[in-house]
């Protein structure tokens, strides 16, 4: 009986510790009226703002920012990005060019950190196409879970580097589930 009160110590202070460490309610509330999106972080994120060239033209990445690597154990890097594609480009009503769009997105995502494609699968958000994959990179020291999703000519991401070791993290899915379109 002593031992069994002893486990009961110990369990109650780590549920504690886990439930409040991933409970999204207590999470910081991105909402971007401007951009059109909402999505809730661990805690306030930063923001850049990046012009890229792209075969398309220049395009502006709006990008928000969290980094908790260095502060948290266990901590995750956290972005969600937006993008607005020229008029006339790629817009998500064009269903013939979605395939070689997001298969393109997805190379680029792979190539651009020297990385490994894990997954890869087709899903959507209020009608409107995406895609999840994972990111296998540093010699399977890091992975990517990144979403995309094209809303007309704008292309949302929202991604969270981690440890490969805490690939089970539930932030991960939390800040990912997290995000919606404010119409």
């Amino acid at each position: 009986m002593k031992q069994f009160f002893k486990s009961v110590a110990i369990a109650i202070p780590i549920m504690i510790l886990f439930f409040n460490l991933s409970n999204p309610q207590d999470w910081y509330l991105l909402r971007s009226e401007e951009y059109g999106y909402q999505i809730k972080y661990p805690a306030e994120p930063s923001f850049q703002q990046n012009v890229i060239d792209t075969e398309l033209g220049k395009l502006t990445l709006n990008i928000y920012i969290l980094d908790e690597t260095r502060t948290v154990k266990n901590g995750q890097a956290y972005t969600s990005a937006h993008s607005v594609y020229p008029e006339g480009t790629i817009h998500s009503d064009k269903k013939e060019m979605l395939d070689e769009f997001f298969k393109g997105s997805v190379a680029g995502n792979v190539n651009n950190v020297n990385g490994k494609l894990l997954s890869e699968k087709v899903i959507e958000k209020d009608g409107f196409p995406g895609r999840e994959i994972i990111i296998s990179l540093q010699e399977n020291l890091l992975r990517i879970k990144a979403r995309s999703y094209l809303v007309k000519n704008t292309i949302y991401t929202q991604q969270v580097i981690f440890f490969a070791k805490n690939d089970s993290n539930p932030r991960t899915d939390e800040f990912l589930n997290s995000f919606e379109l404010i119409k």
